[in-house]
């Protein structure tokens, strides 16, 4: 979802997840639960405006701090490409509305 999120907004994402340790694990005696049994999470990135990943990968049990220069001419290129902002004004594109109207599934051409 975050790439999805930059490549629409054309924006900077920095994606930040928590660690979850065994000592976490043993504290809110979540190891015989199905979620939270197991030392998990990480997974921090930061995401260039046009979907790329400008960090390396951490390791999912550590914590650890991301730091990023980022350029911020780096948000026009893919706007250069890539409209995101027009759709959202067509009214013949996007209708948010009631229909209380019966629908059939198999409609003939």
């Amino acid at each position: 979802m975050s790439r999805t999120h930059v490549v629409e907004g054309s924006c900077f994402v920095l994606r930040r997840t928590d660690v979850l340790t065994q000592k976490t694990i043993d504290k809110m005696q979540t190891l015989s639960g199905q979620l939270c049994n197991k030392p998990s999470g990480g997974c921090c990135a930061v995401y260039k405006s046009d979907g790329r990943k400008l960090s390396k990968d951490l390791p999912e049990d550590e914590e650890s701090m991301l730091f990023a220069d980022l350029d911020m001419d780096w948000i026009m290129e893919p706007k250069r490409f890539l409209n995101t902002c027009e759709h959202y004004s067509r009214l013949n594109l996007r209708w948010l509305g009631s229909d209380h109207e019966e629908k059939w599934n198999i409609r003939s051409v």
